[in-house]
């Protein structure tokens, strides 16, 4: 819920807080403030400000999602001023005249909601709404507004304003986003949307040279610079790590993992991984660090989707977890970096290292070219890991002890030297 602190100096402004407070209701939770002590001694239902104003809003501005002042424009300018950050993180600070005639959008009109404040008290109090963000004023979209009511990650904040610019000039730019995560039927009419990735790319590079070329959807890095990139958190990371494993190293080996694969940090929604690594320093901290979850489950929780056992090391590289699903079952995959135990699980696909035309690769791709790269000399490539193959694999060793000594164990199968069994992990 919403924490709403309104600050007035009069009596009258008291009694305006009073009605703020019925029209807001339990949409959030109020508490009132009076600047002038007589008047909070008069009205036990307010606190005195008591050390100064800028004393209080120290106080108060980081531990609020909306503030209110009953006053003049001045006062609340002046007092908030030192504590100005970003509109990505301020509170919503509005201004309304003691007599309720005009309430005023001051501060984070979009993504700190002021402008939304400012409407809903507008019309409970029957007052003139005051909004002057371009956007608002000319009836166009705020994408950074868009992409916080679709769950989006803004990840470049300059290019958000430089679509902002666009959109005020009611000039479309060129939009893309990869299947399921926005409403395509609903999307605003800013965006020309194009329905082939390569499409886009074409429009994209025709605006190279402008602040801003297009806008995109996606889980994946390594868009052209100036492309705005909305990412969606829908991708889980699995990861297994040895004890007591060094953090930074950890969270260095990740972050290359998911530059290998063109996975943006952003879309990451939570870490996960077996129990016997609930607190794991490394992955707690990087949990921590990221501001996601971090959750994990038994190992029969993690029994892989086609059977078999699942335990530490027996667990193939390319099952799919259903747990880690969520119970939905969709088209979900993830990949595992070997050597090191990384899960990616994302809904489109892998994306080949070093390129854009991968996203659509099958499980069977990455399995056979990871498998080829990461596994030379130990695997063959392209069968899942179950119970059958991990026999296979015991005799294909026993075979290739054969080889090692010839004497003991007869000669070698097929009489072809360094031949390995194709199909056997």
């Amino acid at each position: 819920m919403d924490r709403v602190r309104i600050v007035s100096f009069t009596e009258n402004g008291y009694q305006l807080f009073c009605r703020m407070r019925k029209v807001i209701g339990d949409r959030a939770a109020v508490t009132g403030y009076s600047g002038r002590s007589q008047v909070a001694e008069t009205h036990p239902d307010i606190y005195p400000v008591t050390e100064g104003l800028q004393a209080w809003c120290e106080t108060v501005f980081e531990q609020s999602e909306v503030l209110i002042f009953i006053g003049a424009c001045g006062i609340a300018v002046r007092t908030i001023a030192p504590f100005l950050d970003s509109k990505y993180t301020d509170p919503a600070v509005l201004v309304a005249d003691e007599r309720g005639g005009h309430v005023i959008s001051l501060l984070s009109g979009h993504l700190g909601g002021a402008n939304a404040w400012t409407q809903f008290l507008a019309e409970g109090l029957q007052a003139d709404p005051v909004i002057t963000t371009a956007s608002d004023v000319n009836g166009r979209l705020a994408v950074d507004v868009w992409a916080v009511r679709h769950g989006l990650q803004i990840t470049d904040r300059t290019l958000a304003k430089y679509a902002a610019a666009v959109f005020v000039t009611g000039e479309p730019l060129p939009f893309y986003a990869e299947p399921g995560y926005v409403d395509i039927a609903a999307l605003p009419e800013e965006f020309n949307r194009f329905e082939a990735k390569e499409a886009f790319w074409n429009a994209a590079e025709r605006r190279k040279q402008e602040q801003i070329a297009g806008i995109v959807v996606s889980v994946h890095s390594g868009w052209q610079t100036n492309v705005l990139r909305l990412v969606p958190q829908r991708v889980i990371l699995g990861i297994g790590c040895r004890r007591d494993k060094d953090p930074e190293e950890l969270a260095q080996q990740v972050d290359r993992v998911l530059a290998q694969y063109q996975i943006a940090p952003e879309s990451i929604c939570k870490i996960a991984s077996i129990d016997l690594k609930t607190h794991e320093r490394a992955i707690c901290q990087l949990a921590e660090t990221w501001k996601v979850p971090f959750v994990t489950f038994s190992a029969e929780t993690l029994l892989p989707a086609s059977g078999g056992a699942a335990s530490k090391g027996d667990q193939s590289p390319f099952e799919e977890f259903p747990a880690l699903r969520g119970g939905k079952r969709n088209n979900s995959r993830k990949v595992i970096h070997y050597e090191k135990r990384y899960q990616i699980q994302h809904p489109d696909g892998i994306q080949r290292p070093g390129g854009h035309q991968g996203i659509g690769e099958t499980l069977r791709d990455v399995h056979e070219r990871l498998c080829d790269s990461l596994l030379s000399g130990k695997a063959g490539c392209g069968r899942r890991w179950t119970k059958r193959s991990a026999q296979g694999a015991e005799v294909n060793r026993q075979k290739s002890e054969s080889t090692r000594h010839p004497g003991a164990h007869g000669t070698r199968h097929g009489g072809q030297s360094g031949q390995r069994t194709p199909g056997i992990l």
